[in-house]
């Protein structure tokens, strides 16, 4: 399965758009994936007429990504990042300065809509992130060395309940911010003719 890396948005200007402190998931179990377009309408009902009048508002997508991963160590690091992706940025007075923005990509199924190459510019509605206990354990001492998603459970006397998971499901649903407008040029010809899964 393609890797799917989640990429918080950095600094923005019109030329470029710069993401930080990105998650990568290199090898996700169990991939769930949907792509829901909605055209969005006011309905307006007049005496006469058994139908409604429909005024076209916009069109939205959302995506929903579900997967699982599993390893042979604890994984709570992969946890604790994705958790705090999901806060917003401050200044040293503690003053907000940045919303939590996001590039993700998978593969050629969320992308750019104008560059399949880049990740696709989007806000998380939700994250929902269950371990999955049949594989918790509790680390005792030196069960686990202290490397990328593991745990430093070497001192059990520090840390006797140290819960570490092997395998986690991850559910997020996903509100594209496209990166140029979708739709027909004059009617005619479509933005983008590989929208919305760019190969």
């Amino acid at each position: 399965m393609p890797t799917i890396i989640i990429q918080r948005l950095g600094v923005v200007n019109k030329n470029d758009v710069n993401f930080t402190n990105p998650v990568v998931i290199p090898d996700p179990k169990a991939v769930e994936f949907s792509n829901e377009i909605t055209p969005n309408y006011i309905e307006t009902t007049v005496f006469g007429r058994n139908e409604p009048v429909l005024t076209y508002k916009n069109t939205t997508r959302t995506i929903k990504l579900a997967f699982e991963m599993v390893g042979s160590n604890s994984l709570n690091n992969y946890i604790n990042a994705l958790n705090k992706l999901l806060y917003p940025s401050y200044d040293f007075d503690y003053v907000m300065v940045g919303a939590p923005l996001f590039g993700v990509k998978y593969g050629n199924l969320i992308c750019d809509n104008q560059d399949a190459t880049k990740g696709l510019i989007c806000g998380l509605k939700n994250v929902v992130i269950g371990p999955k206990f049949e594989y918790g354990r509790i680390l005792g001492a030196g069960d686990f060395g202290a490397g990328l998603g593991q745990i430093d459970a070497t001192n059990s006397d520090t840390q006797p309940n140290v819960v570490g998971f092997k395998s986690f499901k991850v559910a997020m649903n996903i509100i594209p911010l496209h990166s140029s407008p979708v739709g027909f040029n004059e009617g005619v010809e479509f933005s983008n003719s590989q929208f919305p899964f760019g190969e």
